[in-house]
């Protein structure tokens, strides 16, 4: 019994000594410090033309079939992070501008002036819109990205252009306009189309 009670003292004696280590702390402790953590937003700055304002991409008059007319602009950014460009807020207007003898001679009803909305110009000709990649040689080659290619009645109201625009580079925006010979060229006489567009 002696041998048993003296055994249990000396197990208890050994559990307390082991708690009372675990217990005292004794780990080897470094500290280090971070400071003066910072953060400042970048800017994004584009520019058409090398500026801020509207620009007209587009102004063609007296367009027949036949004709090819093209042109081109200049987005910048001019920020110091790249940025993705976007082409949105895409809006045809079209107007009639009342009817010559040839247009009603085809069929065209709708003849008013300026005749909003009632025009025919939009549904014969074809916008080609693309991106000039270098070499910069204005015109269409295969390093270049089309962008839309089909009557300019087809126009979506946004493109993902997909394109970035390092800090400091540009991107060359090309339009070639194909207006070839179609059945419906009478009904287009005189007729206009006002196109709207936000570069984002």
């Amino acid at each position: 019994m002696k041998k048993k009670l003296l055994s249990l003292i000396i197990i208890a004696a050994l559990v307390t000594m082991a708690v009372g280590m675990l217990g005292s702390g004794a780990f080897f402790v470094d500290t280090e410090k971070s400071e003066n953590n910072a953060f400042a937003a970048g800017t994004l700055d584009l520019k058409v033309n090398g500026g801020d304002v509207p620009v007209t991409l587009f102004n063609v008059s007296n367009m027949a079939p036949d004709a090819q007319p093209t042109g081109s602009l200049t987005l910048k950014n001019e920020g110091s992070i790249a940025g993705n460009l976007s082409i949105s807020s895409i809006v045809l207007t079209s107007y009639e501008n009342v009817c010559w003898e040839p247009e009603t001679e085809s069929g065209d009803t709708t003849c008013a002036d300026p005749g909003e909305g009632l025009g025919e110009l939009q549904n014969v000709f074809n916008l080609r819109l693309y991106i000039d990649n270098a070499p910069i040689t204005g015109y269409y080659g295969s390093e270049d990205t089309m962008l839309y290619s089909g009557l300019l009645s087809g126009l979506p109201s946004s493109i993902p252009v997909k394109a970035v625009v390092a800090t400091g580079e540009s991107v060359r925006l090309n339009y070639v306009l194909d207006w070839w010979d179609t059945a419906s060229d009478n009904l287009a006489q005189s007729d206009g189309v006002k196109l709207d567009m936000t570069f984002r």
